[in-house]
């Protein structure tokens, strides 16, 4: 809630003159924002408004950036930081969150999950979304054209996905499969992915491990998303028809639970470096899930057109006992996305349980914790490595197999 109520705060400054860029631009608590040019406890942090380059280059690292083109013609680009360590332990990927991009992991200065991994010898990649500050570009068309952003999650699992996993196996030459690390939409389009393209997803991922997977939204706690869910397909109609080109949605703003660990010196970059572009339909897909109690299932255009594209009238189901690749899943107790009852019923009710890898509880965290609370490194982002390590010896994914 701090967050939610804290944008507002950043806003208004905004209106009343307050640069982002100016000397003192973050604060120890939100009520400093307003006397921030005489506040001891506010300073200047050139990482809020600074490009995923100037993040790695302010810490020390090097960032390299590949461009990848799917299926469908989206130009993608996969950062990587390489190794700091003479030998590569493994190839780890990481997905960004709905509205995000690449940068939410390498925000957070040397405490960054990215430049963690790095340290500790992993080859790390960052993958960039369609529409997301990054990924900008297509063969064919504009991003200020409508038929730019007529897209949903379900396209960027199927051809996103594939198109930077197999990017990343090439510059590796193909030496060893991929850990993947997901939050929030980087999960959801994983489940799609790994289930339509079993085949594929073998081929190039080791494990997933995923921070507040989402895929049956039954028991969403969120008051916006319940408001909106049930005008899901007017809110597509209305927006399609009186803001043609505004087809990026400000995700983030929306309540995601009780934010006791989140530090108001945190707000800034968190606003920042997070209103990245996502599109208006990967949203109204979301609360479709929701206002069709739960199902995780293709867009619903309707009993008509499903009929037509489907050849039935409710979208089909995503076939989760498809998934034959081991996966972890993280949430937060305070999740009120991710919500404790739905990810608890995807594990133990949907996934086979041959992939079953472990599920862990982070008692007081929301859906946004997983990446800037204040103890995130410890309670994340350790845990997160520790995984991967184990996964790389050997233990991790034999454990698993054998529960």
């Amino acid at each position: 809630m701090l967050k939610f109520l804290g944008f507002f705060v950043v806003i208004l400054l905004e209106c009343s003159g307050f640069s982002i860029n100016q000397r003192n631009n973050v604060c120890k608590k939100l009520e400093y924002y307003y006397i921030r040019d005489i506040s001891p406890d506010c300073w200047y942090d050139p990482d809020v408004t600074a490009t995923a380059y100037e993040l790695a280059k302010n810490h020390g690292y090097k960032l390299d950036n590949y461009e990848t083109v799917t299926e469908d013609g989206y130009i993608l680009t996969v950062f990587r930081v390489s190794p700091k360590t003479k030998h590569c332990k493994g190839i780890v990927y990481l997905q960004h969150p709905a509205a995000s991009s690449a940068s939410i992991w390498l925000d957070l200065g040397n405490q960054s999950l990215a430049f963690l991994l790095a340290d500790r010898g992993y080859d790390v990649w960052l993958g960039n979304f369609r529409g997301t500050t990054y990924s900008r570009k297509h063969t064919k068309l504009k991003p200020r054209e409508r038929k730019y952003w007529d897209f949903s999650f379900h396209e960027m699992a199927m051809y996103d996905l594939p198109a930077m996993l197999h990017l990343v196996s090439k510059k590796t030459d193909f030496r060893d499969k991929i850990i993947y690390v997901g939050h929030s939409v980087g999960t959801t389009t994983a489940f799609i992915y790994a289930s339509l393209l079993p085949a594929n997803a073998s081929a190039y991922v080791k494990t997933f491990i995923f921070w507040s997977p989402v895929t049956f939204p039954r028991h969403v706690k969120s008051i916006p998303l319940i408001i909106m869910a049930p005008f899901a397909d007017f809110i597509l109609v209305t927006i399609n028809v009186y803001l043609l080109n505004s087809h990026q949605f400000p995700i983030n703003t929306l309540i995601a639970g009780p934010d006791p660990h989140f530090s108001p010196a945190r707000l800034p970059i968190t606003i920042y470096q997070n209103f990245a572009g996502f599109s208006l339909k990967s949203t109204v897909h979301y609360l479709q899930l929701m206002r069709d109690k739960g199902r995780f299932q293709r867009f619903n255009y309707g009993k008509v057109k499903n009929k037509k594209l489907y050849g039935s009238v409710k979208p089909p189901f995503y076939p989760l006992k498809n998934i034959n690749v081991s996966m972890t899943l993280m949430y937060g107790g305070n999740d009120y996305c991710a919500v404790k009852k739905d990810v608890l019923y995807t594990y133990n009710n949907r996934l086979p349980k041959s992939v079953r890898c472990g599920i862990f509880e982070i008692a007081p965290y929301n859906h946004f914790d997983f990446h800037y609370a204040t103890d995130v490194k410890d309670l994340v982002y350790q845990k997160t490595i520790d995984i991967i390590d184990r996964v790389i010896n050997g233990t991790y994914v034999e454990m698993c197999v054998a529960d």
